[in-house]
């Protein structure tokens, strides 16, 4: 009788393709690894010591976050800000851009501080916030903490000193003159008609008005309560204001060294384990072509 082929038997669930080759043999993978544990310590140790060289030997930088109040109009029911936050912003992104572009001579002119003091500046950051219209939050970085309050109070006076908010102030200031003056107008009039009325009613020429002296007194009153709310809006007008600082950090922002000690060693294991590898891989390739070789060379 002829002999029935035996077929290997296939794993249903790994495939047509499978093969007992495919497994992954972690016992060999950790031999590997284990003849080659001087170039993953190796490695390990080289990133390490540079991180730790990096967050040891940089400088310490600070950081402290302000809100600065922008301005007004304060007219009843549109309280909406003279310089937009977003202009505002725009208006501090080009502190930022000078600090780019290593020009600390024009930045310590714009906040009025030493050049010297200029170059320990690291970053300006603005930001707007979602639910404020009249709020700009600022980042203050620099290398030397105490200049951080100098800064800081700089830096509302570089924003109040804008051309483009300066007339919008001006503007809105001859706003509330105009309004002043033709509201003063009118009440000197209702009160110059009042006493020319209760000095006719004195002497007895005057006895039938046609209206209520009471509702002329109303109209006076009215006035003068307008005239009040214009001298507390025209008091109101201060331009961008520092409206929290926050206490001198304690203790720098920058450099972060337990997180680049932490990113630093992770990333050494594993290029050290890919280097392993690789040079297992690569002492393996050059071993068969050696043999090859002589065995072409017997032949």
């Amino acid at each position: 009788m002829a002999e029935e082929k035996r077929e290997t038997p296939v794993c249903p669930a790994a495939g047509p393709f499978y093969t007992a080759e495919d497994e992954i043999d972690l016992y060999e993978l950790f031999l590997v690894l284990w003849r080659r544990k001087g170039v993953v310590v190796f490695t390990f140790l080289i990133f390490v010591l540079a991180a730790a060289l990096y967050a040891f030997l940089s400088p310490p930088v600070y950081r402290q976050t302000v809100l600065i109040k922008l301005p007004l109009n304060n007219m009843p029911l549109n309280n909406m800000p003279l310089l937009s936050a977003n202009e505002a912003k725009e208006i501090v992104l080009s502190l930022e851009n000078l600090l780019k572009e290593h020009d600390y001579n024009r930045l310590a002119r714009f906040l009025k501080i030493k050049e010297d003091e200029a170059r320990e500046i690291v970053e300006i950051s603005p930001q707007t916030l979602r639910k404020s219209e009249n709020l700009l939050k600022v980042s203050i970085e620099t290398r030397n903490r105490e200049l951080l309050p100098k800064i800081s109070t700089q830096l509302v006076a570089f924003i109040n000193e804008n051309p483009y908010l300066r007339e919008k102030i001006r503007v809105w200031e001859q706003t509330l003159d105009q309004k002043e003056h033709a509201i003063s107008s009118r009440l000197a009039s209702l009160e110059h008609l009042k006493n020319y009325i209760l000095s006719e009613i004195q002497k007895g020429k005057l006895r039938l008005l046609g209206f209520n002296p009471l509702d002329l007194e109303g109209f006076i009153l009215d006035l003068k309560q307008q005239l009040e709310i214009i001298k507390a809006q025209r008091e109101l007008i201060s331009g961008a204001e520092l409206v929290v600082s926050g206490a001198l950090p304690r203790r720098p922002a920058k450099p972060k060294r337990a997180l680049i000690l932490a990113v630093a060693g992770v990333s050494g294991l594993f290029v050290g384990v890919f280097l392993a590898f690789f040079r297992e891989w690569w002492e393996e390739a050059r071993r068969r072509y050696q043999e090859e070789a002589r065995e072409k060379s017997i032949r």
